[in-house]
């Protein structure tokens, strides 16, 4: 399952609040996707992690020129770069995908 919704929710709370919100509860987002994986927030970064069987995904924000958040993917610890999906191969994921 997809972080997709989670990740456009921080995104949509920054782009008004222009603050990370100081919890996944506060921005309205569930700490577990319906597949089981686990997700936490990093409050100050706003960065998301996806604990999942496969192993963690770390998403970093970076605010654009515009004020809109795009995300940069990576594999947690133990990961390697074959085992990431596509979206985290790429430079960036936006928010918007």
């Amino acid at each position: 399952m997809s972080s997709e919704p989670a990740r456009r929710a921080l995104a949509a709370w920054y782009a008004e609040r222009k603050e990370s919100p100081a919890s996944l509860e506060a921005a309205g987002v569930p700490a577990t996707l319906p597949d089981g994986s686990q997700l936490s927030l990093e409050a100050e970064s706003m960065v998301l992690t996806v604990e999942s069987p496969r192993g963690a995904l770390v998403f970093a924000p970076e605010e654009r020129a515009d004020g809109t958040v795009s995300w940069h993917c990576s594999g947690g610890a133990g990961v390697r770069t074959a085992q990431l999906p596509a979206l985290c191969r790429e430079d960036d994921a936006p928010a918007e995908k």
